[in-house]
């Protein structure tokens, strides 16, 4: 059944964004994120991950689960109104029932709405749904990257559209991946159209590796002038001060008038 919550919260859309600043298939506030060590940059929001924010819900949902004793419909109701807010109120009813709480009206329809769902998918017939055979199959790959990579190199590399390529990792906000590691690209197993193919694999992962680090990105050499600094560099080329240091060997943020700096071409 809890694997139907992202119905609930998001449709199963990794990019839904609400009026909370929540975000990710499992809509996670940036409060909550920050607390279950859900990265958040100028290049990667876990949140939007599908294999990362996935795995960090399931965490969540046994801890509140134990913290409210093995009752999980207390531990929904947590995860859609906060721990906090529960706690209180079955200490205020004196009572564990979810059906005698007090609670806000969005968490109120929260857990019945999970029910019902879980209780139509379990029988459709009954209730006059017809729904489509999904196979338990996996049909994406996590892939590991060596540092930064261009996506639109990435996509070359792996022979995938670049769109495509951008829909299967709805977590990278940007022409790149992270500055910071530790880096991976989602990407399916086979490629989709009229004649269906698969992707190998092995393959893909060793050219993405072997590849160069400076044939990773696309760059240009520049020459730093007087009162450029790497805060300013980075927001003129649309990059952040990790990237600029990583590229250019460099320990600090201090620049020198006169001297070369490599900057991201995209």
């Amino acid at each position: 059944e809890l694997t139907l919550l992202p119905v609930i919260e998001s449709a199963y859309d990794p990019l839904a964004y609400s009026q909370s600043h929540a975000s990710g298939l499992w809509q996670f506030i940036p409060s909550t994120a920050k607390y279950l060590g859900l990265e958040r940059n100028l290049w990667f929001d876990a949140r939007r991950d599908v294999v990362e924010s996935t795995s960090v819900a399931i965490d969540y949902l046994k801890y509140l689960n134990q913290r409210f004793s093995n009752d999980w419909l207390l531990a929904l109701a947590a995860y859609n109104g906060g721990g906090a807010r529960v706690a209180r109120a079955v200490k205020r009813a004196a009572s564990e029932d979810f059906f005698q709480l007090r609670l806000p009206k969005e968490t109120q329809y929260y857990l019945p709405r999970v029910l019902a769902l879980a209780a139509l998918i379990t029988a459709p017939e009954q209730n006059g749904v017809s729904l489509p055979e999904v196979s338990n199959i996996h049909i994406f790959a996590k892939l590991s990257l060596p540092s930064q990579y261009d996506l639109s190199i990435a996509s070359e590399l792996i022979g995938l559209d670049y769109a495509e390529l951008k829909s299967w990792n709805p977590a990278l906000k940007r022409w790149a991946s992270a500055a910071v590691g530790p880096h991976h690209l989602i990407v399916p197993r086979s490629i989709s159209g009229k004649d269906e193919r698969p992707l190998d694999l092995d393959r893909i992962a060793r050219r993405l590796q072997d590849t160069s680090p400076k044939e990773r990105m696309r760059w240009k050499e520049i020459t730093i002038k007087t009162g450029d600094s790497l805060s300013v560099l980075a927001q003129r080329h649309n990059t952040d001060i990790a990237t600029l240091k990583a590229a250019n060997n460099l320990t600090g943020t201090s620049i020198r008038a006169g001297k070369p700096l490599l900057i991201p071409m995209n």
